[in-house]
């Protein structure tokens, strides 16, 4: 997590992060309270230069300056298309490139890299009244005005606008990257290729670094599943699904990120597409729960019922008497008319809920089927006792 966004939680009196070194509340949460007008005041010297700097940001539309915009996956994927870059490191310095005025160049590895013209892909500065503001450019990615060139006293400023959108367009081409802030300058760090380098526009700088390797793509990866279901639960199926797919697209194996999708796809009655979901969240969190139930609650859903059955026996390993399991268990079992087995799963519940109505009128019914009438009806009496008990239990 960028040091800048640890600052400001900060000086907002709550823990700086958890021993992963993520935020232990939600990004999003800590970007939405804390980037207001009102909040200025509490910050002083450089640390008040980058919230203004972050307030411009969202001021020009980006409302996260993490977020990957439609334009800027256009215009990284129209580089990717126009250069055809072989590696990782060849794909950050095309992006390097597209950021820098054409007229600006820069030293790796004994070549010179100069910054690309607008019509080759490179972003153009234009002039900009408003001090900090990001410019909306003809490819629709957001750059600020004379980073380059801004003078010590607001480069903070200046150079965090364009580390956070090299960032987010390396990211958008699928690499690893975060942004560094110091005193009196930022810039990103990355890996290419297995090599952690340092990418520093305001200073024309691209070079090996032997800094910890700390690049924060699960944290945010995590950041935008959260925002997906806050999105979800607010009944917003489009804009959820939109952030899940970025959580998933920056970091694969989110086993949130696909349980989230799979139960938005499920919403829609969309079963076959959940089913897809919930089997990448078992395969990259074979441990979770929940997700082995829900795949196989939609796979019952699909009459797939052996594999239904497999997955409620995930469930079943990890906790015995998990009853809504042995209850979806034993409705496969019935739905395969493998009746003695969905027997056994209803004796089970009973076993651990011994007034559990619905477990015994099922377990009734399906003896019924088995034409074993006498045990049947001694279920049925159970049940009767059973609410007389509910019944005294409530008047007393």
């Amino acid at each position: 997590m960028p040091k800048l966004t640890e600052v400001l939680y900060r000086n907002f009196g709550g823990p700086r992060t958890n021993r992963m070194g993520l935020l232990s509340v939600p990004p999003h949460k800590l970007w939405d309270t804390v980037l207001n007008r009102r909040a200025l005041d509490k910050f002083k010297g450089e640390n008040q230069i980058m919230a203004k700097a972050l307030l411009a940001l969202k001021a020009a539309g980006l409302e996260d300056p993490f977020e990957i915009t439609p334009e800027i996956r256009n215009l990284v994927r129209n580089l990717i298309d126009r250069f055809n870059p072989k590696s990782e490191l060849s794909a950050a310095i095309l992006l390097f490139r597209s950021l820098l005025p054409p007229n600006k160049k820069f030293k790796f590895d004994k070549a010179y890299y100069f910054g690309l013209q607008g019509e080759y892909g490179g972003l153009e500065i234009t002039h900009s009244d408003f001090q900090f503001a990001p410019l909306r450019m003809k490819f629709g990615s957001l750059l600020p005005n004379q980073i380059v060139t801004a003078p010590p006293e607001k480069r903070v400023a200046r150079s965090i606008e364009y580390s956070y959108l090299l960032t987010v367009m390396l990211r958008a081409a699928g690499i690893s990257a975060r942004v560094k802030s110091e005193p009196s300058h930022a810039y990103v760090i990355t890996i290419l290729d297995g090599v952690k380098y340092r990418l520093d526009i305001g200073n024309l700088l691209f070079f090996k670094t032997q800094e910890p390797a700390d690049c924060d793509r699960k944290g945010i990866s995590i950041h935008y599943s959260g925002k997906g279901l806050n999105f979800s639960e607010w009944g917003r199926s489009e804009e959820a699904m939109r952030f899940f797919d970025t959580a998933i697209e920056i970091n694969l194996k989110n086993t949130e990120a696909w349980f989230n999708k799979g139960r938005e796809f499920c919403m829609r009655g969309k079963f076959e597409d959940a089913a897809d979901c919930y089997e990448k969240a078992t395969e990259y969190g074979p441990n979770n729960i929940e997700s082995w139930f829900a795949r196989g609650f939609t796979l019952a859903k699909l009459c797939k019922y052996e594999k239904a059955i497999s997955c409620f026996d995930e469930v079943l390993k990890a906790m015995p008497e998990h009853i809504e399991a042995l209850f979806q268990k034993a409705a496969a079992y019935e739905n395969l008319k493998k009746l003695e087995e969905a027997l056994s799963c209803y004796d089970r519940i009973i076993e651990i809920e011994k007034d559990d109505i619905e477990a015994w009128t099922s377990k009734a019914r399906v003896l019924n089927f088995l034409e074993r009438s006498e045990e049947a009806n001694k279920c049925l009496e159970r049940i009767k006792l059973i609410k007389k008990k509910l019944a005294s239990l409530s008047s007393a």
